[in-house]
């Protein structure tokens, strides 16, 4: 059996995790995307580009994705940033806020207005999702389904950002599923299609030390359970990840 690759690339500002990046909002990155797309097409592969508030708005942005577009060799999938995405309040501007430690009604506000900014700017009526620092829980998934969702990508198995406020999927499942309402880490009757994003520990370790990692509470703290067992770093396709 030839294996499937699917590729989604996280399409935002330049720079989003350093105040100054957050300041400028640049959208330079967006140059980069027809050579991205010429390595994806060498190798048969068809990207989906998630794309966040300021890429639908930005003009130079919106050209090249407008292009890419219409070539059909992509598709355009919606990435929400709570301090870019408008209505936005300062505070999460500040905080860098996890898309579920929204309000549901501000984080619903956030879901439409992202949808039908990228609909109208880019010509493609996004059906995949993935949320900003994989801020994603089961109260994302109704306003998904209303909104014509059909796939999220949110859930990385071995995301853990509970020091932080974020998410934990430790025991998630590896390979695609449809999540529960209550725990989307478990396979359940919601519509959505979860699609992990693939990640693994580097050194390859078992999969019980890897629960293990994902679920720590120590992680990002000295003396971390990373440093105890020697992983070097974690990593997620199509490149290595040292933070969310």
């Amino acid at each position: 059996m030839t294996p499937a690759v699917m590729v989604g690339i996280d399409t935002e500002a330049d720079d989003q995790w350093s105040q100054q990046g957050r300041d400028r909002m640049d959208v330079r990155n967006a140059d980069r995307l027809p050579a991205l797309q010429a390595l994806c097409d060498e190798y048969g592969i068809r990207p989906t580009y998630l794309v966040t508030h300021e890429m639908a708005t930005r003009p130079e942005s919106v050209a090249v994705l407008t292009g890419l577009a219409r070539t059909r060799r992509c598709e355009i999938g919606a990435h929400l940033h709570p301090w870019s995405s408008p209505p936005f309040r300062p505070e999460d501007l500040a905080a860098h806020t996890y898309p579920h430690n929204l309000p549901l009604d501000l984080l619903e506000r956030q879901l439409t207005e992202l949808t039908a900014t990228i609909e109208t700017a880019i010509g493609a009526r996004p059906t995949t999702y993935r949320a900003g620092r994989n801020g994603f829980d089961g109260r994302t998934l109704p306003i998904l389904e209303r909104l014509g969702y059909t796939v999220d990508t949110s859930v990385d198995p071995l995301f853990n950002e509970r020091r932080k406020g974020g998410m934990v999927f430790a025991g998630a499942p590896v390979v695609p599923y449809h999540p529960a309402y209550d725990d989307v880490r478990r396979t359940g009757t919601s519509p959505i299609l979860e699609i992990p994003i693939t990640a693994a520990t580097d050194p390859p370790l078992p999969k019980a030390l890897e629960r293990a990692y994902a679920r720590s509470s120590t992680l990002g703290k000295p003396g971390r359970v990373a440093d105890v067992i020697g992983i070097s770093r974690i990593f997620d396709a199509p490149g290595r990840r040292t933070s969310a």
